[in-house]
């Protein structure tokens, strides 16, 4: 390494004190990475010392890590107010990723004008962590057309003040979800803003957008600020954001084909209706309350109980049974799907769409939930327990070395990471006075169900809570079992053999309780943490959903290999089962029983089939086109309406719920309609019920 000048070598005696590797560097990556950042000192002192100090520079550098240094330091010789700006971020601090290097590659692009995110004294500092997410999150996922389009506006080019950062940031998801919307904002805009002043958070800026004139801004703008103002002082934690920002689509003239709206982390968006912009708390709620992965229900219920308090309409009452009335919202929600609580409810959820509680459940139980504990346990307790909440989230990055803002479901990356769920609860219960605490517990338990469950120490079990302690089990045999609380999981586990037959029996004393066949992974970080109920895909599940408190099912095994069973209680008492599983011999039949002797269905030609008994189960085979929708049809032509599934070549089902399919009934017709993904084969298997059954099976194409 040539230091020339005096000024290299007190860059290099500086740098060396804070990096002790940089005075003896050992490879050439070292060497590289030391001589460029003594360029960044000679032309910033302060910018340089705060690229040393990040953690991916302390620890030696990698040829990824040199690379992403000297595209900064190009973007420091173009933009050095800018480059100084992102060298104080955490993310930058932290680990740098590939779309962060993507960033840097985007501002120094040479072919965006000299003065692009030039530095604007008057604006020191309002260069913030959501413009950031805007070029991260959006530009690198902008097709060339559209970054095109907004470098040749000349807003865009000459450089963002902070009404025009605020615009483009509203802007960052329209390109693919609304380009109608983005074209008609481009050419005409309207924008109200007003400067708030937080007791906690200090100075915070509001802006408004929208294609048409905004004729109530004020009172808007009003409803943001009381909403930001209450939460601080509820939670006792600053407004998280120094720039608030919505984006109106106003859908009173045009019909954009927008939905309700949603928060994005940086901007909210809503839809103006003729009665008005509804959900501006909920929406303003969400700067705190955002992203959280597995707990939305949880997310969702906070940003309306916001609505509520700020309005002083929280009230428990509402969810009383009335005679003159439907049951409220929430409780159709739990009834409906024969759930108990929260969690069986997210859990079946699960299972049979792939996600969370979906659509306005997810709303109406975190609601209820969180005003009933409102009840128990006291305004002041709540919000302090959801300051607490808050807080662990904003503590997550600096302990999983990761960037909250734009920063990937840590369940899915770190099995270390704690469970979102016990996180709620611990957060809630920590803020709870002494003489609440009964009260709290009771309405944990009771409405959410809990976060008891897998081996507890303290109480007696007959068999293992997880796979690795699962008991051997072979077809054949019977098992009587006990559920020893509210959330014991018994598991088993057994040898199937491919294109094998197997009846499962069921029969469970406990409402709450269910048995599930799974299909687990060999390897799963995951499966010893709590709440390992929502790991690993069920095959079959037989349950209350089933009607009544036994059960039997017929299930073709895929492939040869180890399955699971579990038998699952889902926050009801304890309470005795007895389980089998039997292979059952193969019999003469007109269509095969399993995958791999599925018959060949040819589209628009209809299959006729027979059903001989409960445990007959026809499969059939197609392949689909990818993109194409198909409407599935199967027409009785004697006995009762079968049951219809469709599976992808693991035996996983696709369409609906696990044990039914969840498929639509036309009078005695079964239907669905679906939309392949890919152009992987497809199954669809015919079962039915009681005596024989004959049918006809159609697949058709349908056009848009």
């Amino acid at each position: 390494m040539t230091l020339s000048t005096p000024a290299e070598r007190e860059a290099y005696e500086r740098l060396s004190d804070l990096v002790p590797w940089i005075a003896k560097p050992r490879d050439s990556l070292r060497v590289q990475a030391a001589e460029i950042v003594i360029q960044l000192w000679l032309q910033d002192p302060a910018m340089a010392e705060s690229v040393a100090q990040s953690k991916w520079f302390q620890d030696g550098t990698t040829a990824h890590e040199v690379d992403v240094l000297q595209r900064f330091a190009d973007l420091a010789s173009r933009s050095p107010a800018v480059a100084g700006m992102l060298a104080e971020t955490p993310w930058f601090n932290d680990v740098i990723t590939e779309r962060e290097r993507d960033l840097f590659d985007l501002l120094a692009r040479g072919d965006l004008s000299p003065s692009f995110l030039d530095d604007h004294p008057e604006y020191t500092g309002r260069f913030t962590d959501h413009l950031l997410r805007f070029f991260m999150g959006s530009f690198s996922g902008m097709t060339p057309a559209a970054l095109a389009t907004f470098e040749r506006q000349p807003w865009f080019a000459d450089g963002l003040v902070p009404l025009e950062a605020a615009f483009a940031i509203a802007l960052s998801g329209l390109p693919s979800a609304n380009p109608m919307l983005m074209r008609d904002l481009l050419q005409q805009r309207y924008v109200a803003t007003r400067t708030a002043f937080l007791p906690l958070a200090g100075e915070v800026s509001l802006y408004l957008v929208q294609n048409s004139p905004i004729p109530d801004s004020e009172a808007m703008l009003d409803r943001i600020e009381d909403t930001a103002r209450v939460m601080e002082e509820w939670l006792a934690v600053p407004f998280p954001t120094t720039d608030v920002i919505l984006l109106i689509g106003d859908a009173t003239a045009v019909d954009y084909g927008i939905s309700r709206g949603g928060h994005y982390g940086s901007h909210m968006v809503l839809t103006r209706y003729a009665s008005g912009v509804p959900s501006i708390p909920h929406e303003t709620a969400h700067y705190y309350f955002h992203g959280a992965g597995e707990a939305r229900w949880f997310i969702e219920g906070v940003a309306e109980l916001t609505e509520r308090y700020l309005d002083d309409a929280v009230d428990v009452s509402v969810y009383a049974p009335r005679e003159d009335a439907p049951p409220h919202h929430a409780l159709s929600c739990l009834s409906e799907d024969g759930a108990q609580n929260i969690r069986h409810l997210d859990s079946m959820a699960r299972e049979r769409r792939g996600r969370l509680i979906g659509d306005s459940c997810t709303y109406s139980l975190g609601e209820w939930f969180l005003v009933h504990l409102y009840e128990a346990i006291g305004a002041e307790a709540l919000g302090a327990g959801l300051g607490h909440w808050y807080l662990q989230q904003e503590s997550l990055p600096e302990r999983f070395a990761q960037s909250r803002t734009w920063k990937p479901r840590l369940v899915d990356i770190d099995p270390d990471a704690p469970n979102p769920e016990r996180v709620i609860y611990e957060s809630l219960s920590q803020a709870v006075p002494e003489h609440a605490r009964e009260a709290f517990e009771r309405v944990y338990g009771e409405l959410h169900g809990g976060v008891s469950g897998g081996p507890q120490d303290d109480v007696p079990d007959d068999f293992g809570d997880t796979r690795e302690t699962a008991s051997p089990l072979s077809p054949g045999g019977l098992v009587e079992g006990a559920l020893e609380h509210a959330y014991d999981f018994d598991y088993f586990v057994f040898k199937a053999t491919s294109g094998q037959k197997y009846e499962l029996h069921f029969e469970h004393a406990t409402p709450t309780s269910s048995l599930a066949l799974y299909d687990l992974p060999l390897t799963n970080a995951y499966l010893g943490r709590q709440f390992y109920e929502r790991y690993g895909t069920v095959l079959k599940r037989i349950g209350s959903a089933s009607g009544g408190v036994t059960g039997t099912a017929v299930w073709v095994a895929p492939r040869s290999a180890r399955f699971y069973l579990a038998v699952q209680n889902f926050g009801g008492t304890p309470g005795p089962y007895r389980l089998s599983i039997v292979a059952l011999k193969e019999t003469p039949d007109d269509h095969g029983d399993n995958l791999a002797s599925a018959t060949e269905v040819t589209l628009l030609q209809p299959i006729e089939g027979t059903l001989e008994d409960e445990q007959d189960v026809d499969y059939f085979r197609f392949q689909p086109v990818e993109d194409q929708s198909y409407r599935v049809e199967v027409s009785p032509l004697e006995g009762e309406p079968p049951r219809v599934c469709m599976y992808n070549s693991e035996g996983r089902a696709i369409t609906g719920r696990s044990e039914d399919c969840g498929v639509r009934r036309d009078a005695d017709v079964v239907s669905f309609q679906w939309t392949a993904s890919s152009s992987y084969e497809r199954y669809v298997a015919v079962s039915g019920g009681t005596g024989v059954v004959r049918y006809t099976i159609l697949i058709t194409p349908v056009e848009e």
